[in-house]
């Protein structure tokens, strides 16, 4: 048993290709998302934003809702000296014509926002971080839109757009970074909940590189295990151990990474932990379910469903586009269920802003999905061995 579990070790961490999937591409990811945020999360360099804006083309409700609501009531704490903090007003707001914002854009360079082809526009003369965090604000707003109507709909008339709006701004928040716990939080971190999550996921592929072990028929070295009467289940369980242990490890660096470099931490460690491990589990389960049920998948194929599982699976987590993420889980939560990125992710957020009835659903959904899987690879695996 021993020997058996050496030579899965060995075996596995001579792959190079494994080893650049599970760890360093998830670091360059987070490398990434890091230099293209951090001016964001510094929030001592951001400073009041002047913006005009011109009622014309808005609807009814835009002014009182985005404005009045959202816009006015965005708030960011500046460090000031020692531990003194300063709540100041993200924008500095002023109701003009169309003709005035042009003019104050062309004379002062003050940025303008109004609506176009029922679209809201900034116009500004470059692209920075107080024209981003605006462009987010907006966005939110037209997400807001889009899910209230979802709310009215599913309401069967009960709700008025205005009451759907106004309980959808209810679990809003106007405050840029809020204090929950012993964290200090931040829309960026759901970015490197999803790397997280991706390269959790990607260690499916290391459990598949040991399932390779139970198809002599395609590979030299499992046929040379197999003719060597070792038993199957001190295989199986040598196989699963080596890669379990591997994917901790490689998961524990990520997360040193992310944490001593990157600064991100987890609202509550040991509820993280949970999560991680349960995802670990599952992710392998996840391997072996490929490498032993569909014992004839080819490398490439394997390769390309672990891929769509992480990356797709990210894209629906609010990887790329965060609105995605909400709609998904608004419109089709089933989805969300199913989406292991958004499980493990989605888990994280939860715990950072307290919602433990959701991060237990999530929990419990990681739990079933290993269930099955399981019970499902098991099946194969004592059928074949009675063969």
């Amino acid at each position: 048993m021993k020997s058996l579990f050496i030579l899965n070790l060995k075996k596995l961490l001579k792959n190079r290709v494994l080893i650049f999937w599970t760890l360093l591409f998830p670091i360059i990811l987070s490398t990434i998302f890091h230099m293209v945020f951090e001016g964001i999360k510094n929030k001592d360099n951001f400073e009041t934003m002047k913006v005009n804006y011109v009622v014309d083309n808005f609807k009814p409700y835009d002014e009182p809702f985005l404005v009045d609501e959202i816009l006015k009531k965005a708030e960011y704490e500046k460090n000031l000296e020692g531990t003194n903090k300063e709540t100041i007003k993200v924008f500095k707001l002023k109701k003009t014509t169309l003709t005035e914002a042009e003019a104050d854009f062309k004379n002062n360079k003050t940025v303008y926002l109004y609506k176009e082809n029922d679209k809201f526009v900034i116009k500004s003369i470059k692209a920075n971080l107080s024209t981003f965090v605006l462009q987010g604000y907006l966005d939110d707003y037209s997400n807001m839109i889009k899910v209230s109507n979802l709310l009215v709909e599913e309401s069967n008339g009960t709700l008025t757009f205005e009451q759907a709006l106004m309980k959808h701004l209810g679990s809003y928040s106007y405050t840029y970074y809020l204090e929950s716990g012993d964290k200090t939080l931040d829309y960026i971190s759901n970015y490197h909940y999803t790397v997280v999550a991706m390269a959790i996921i990607y260690g499916a592929y290391l459990a598949f590189e040991q399932a390779k072990i139970f198809r002599p028929n395609s590979f030299a070295f499992a046929k040379r295990v197999y003719v060597s009467g070792a038993s199957k289940i001190k295989l199986l369980i040598s196989a699963i151990l080596t890669s379990f242990l591997v994917q901790v490890l490689v998961v524990a660096i990520f997360l040193l990474v992310l944490n001593f470099i990157f600064k991100i931490t987890f609202t509550n460690l040991g509820l993280a932990i949970l999560v991680i491990i349960l995802g670990i589990v599952l992710v392998n389960i996840i391997g072996f379910f490929l490498g032993i049920v569909f014992n004839k998948l080819s490398q490439n194929a394997a390769t390309a469903i672990i891929i769509l599982i992480g990356t797709l699976g990210g894209f629906l987590s609010g990887m790329m586009i965060p609105t995605i993420k909400y709609l998904i889980n608004v419109n089709m939560p089933i989805i969300s269920y199913l989406n292991l990125n958004s499980l493990i992710s989605d888990s994280f957020v939860r715990l950072d802003f307290g919602n433990m009835t959701k991060y237990w659903l999530n929990i419990l959904s990681m739990v079933i999905i290993s269930v099955v899987l399981f019970t499902l690879t098991m099946i194969k695996f004592i059928k074949e061995d009675k063969i």
